[in-house]
Order: C-alpha cells, then sequence, then structure tokens
C-alpha cells in the first residue's frame, strides 16, 4: 500500500499547524545568523529564506543552507508566529523536478499580523480581552 501526501498550499498555512508538507521555489536569502547551541557548545547557523508556491510566498527558518531557485519540500515543518508574523520552522530536502514552478509574489503571507484576542463569556454577556 503506498501512502501518498498532497502539498499544502502556503495560502492554506495558519499559526500553529504542525506536520506542514509543501513544495515551495526559494526566491531569496534574507538573513543568516549565527548562534551557539549550548548543550552541544557548537555554532549554529540560522538562515530565513523567503520562499513560494503558486498561492504566494512566506518565510521559511532552517539550519540548511539553499540557493535561490532552489525547489524544496518540508516535511514535518510547523508555522509559528514571530511578533504576530507567520512563518514556516523545519528542515526541507531538494526537489529533483523538471517541471516549471510559477511562484505568485503578490502575496506575502508573511506580511499579515496575526493578533490573539480572549473572549470571556459570563451568562448573555462576553467581553474581549
Amino acid at each position: 500500500m503506498m501512502l501518498f501526501l498532497l502539498a499544502q498550499p502556503l495560502s492554506t498555512l495558519v499559526p500553529e499547524c504542525y506536520g506542514v508538507y509543501s513544495i515551495v521555489k526559494v526566491l531569496e536569502l534574507l538573513a543568516t545568523i549565527e548562534t551557539l547551541h549550548e548543550p552541544s557548545n557548537t555554532v549554529v547557523h540560522v538562515s530565513e529564506y523567503l520562499v513560494g508556491d503558486s498561492t504566494g510566498t512566506l518565510v521559511f527558518q532552517t539550519s540548511t543552507k539553499w540557493e535561490p531557485e532552489d525547489v524544496i519540500q518540508f516535511t514535518n515543518a510547523s508555522t509559528q508566529l514571530m511578533e504576530g508574523y507567520l512563518r514556516v520552522v523545519g528542515s526541507a530536502v531538494k526537489c529533483n523536478t523538471t517541471d516549471t514552478f510559477l511562484v505568485s509574489i503578490e502575496n506575502n503571507f508573511s506580511l499579515v499580523k496575526y493578533v490573539r484576542k480572549v473572549i470571556n463569556i459570563k451568562g448573555d454577556e462576553f467581553s474581549v480581552e
């Protein structure tokens, strides 16, 4: 029995998604930082890339180095909010594809600000904090 995973379009991702599987194209390297992993006392490089698919773009945070135009797939990635803005965090592998990969750069889902509100309901009344 074979199990096929359908790639999730970036437009369907929301905060706190786990087990994310998507195929995207690397558009550009945004930033790289070097940090110390204290338990093992080793230096770790963490990079943020702008990646995209046919539905839009999103920031992808990883310790793997990629080049622009690489088509990658991430499996078991997750989404996180960084100061209210969405990004995908995880590792990825390069796809060996010869298909033309079109990316929509008109929708950058990392620019959408998420705000959490707590709603208290008491009887027929409610308040928003």
